[in-house]
């Protein structure tokens, strides 16, 4: 199983990518592919700054622009085949009791030096595995995860696999 970064998804989306191409094939061929809620809400994020595209298929479908969001969502969803792991529970931090991503992402701050959305991605990797996901990669465009993949190798026992930053 494999988890998809949101980089992934937009490098797939955007024509204008040098590496769309390869981003489409490596999502079409990867048969377990899951997303977290931090991966939708990021890409819904995303999706809603576009204004334009929201207009074109609100208009074209004549339904609200929330409505047109969330059919776009599920459309990705659905196009690439992924699914969604819904994470459970609250754990103990240092600090108090937290969602369990938040938790394991104040945890993994102390053994990765990476920026906060990736040390969530990583963190929700945890909390699926601990819930029995078989997950055993990354799939990302954001090379910072390929400069620390020892050490994210060490804590989560998951390999980082990168999109080349050219054109294939």
């Amino acid at each position: 199983m494999i988890y998809v970064d949101t980089s992934v998804i937009v490098a797939a989306l955007d024509p204008m990518d040098p590496r769309r191409d390869e981003a489409r094939k490596t999502l079409e061929t990867h048969e377990d592919k899951v997303v977290s809620e931090l991966v939708v809400t990021e890409l819904a994020s995303i999706l809603a700054r576009q204004h334009n595209l929201l207009t074109t298929v609100k208009d074209k479908l004549e339904i609200s622009e929330r409505v047109t969001l969330i059919a776009i969502i599920l459309y990705i969803m659905k196009r690439f085949n992924f699914r969604y792991i819904n994470v459970k529970g609250s754990s103990r931090s240092p600090i108090g009791r937290f969602y369990k991503p938040l938790a394991y992402g104040i945890e993994l701050t102390g053994k990765l030096r990476l920026k906060t959305l990736d040390l969530l991605h990583l963190a929700y990797i945890k909390a699926m595995k601990e819930q029995g996901a078989q997950i055993h990669a990354l799939l990302t465009a954001d090379a910072d995860f390929k400069n620390s993949e020892e050490d994210i190798r060490k804590a989560l026992g998951i390999t980082i696999k990168l999109l080349s930053s050219s054109p294939s």
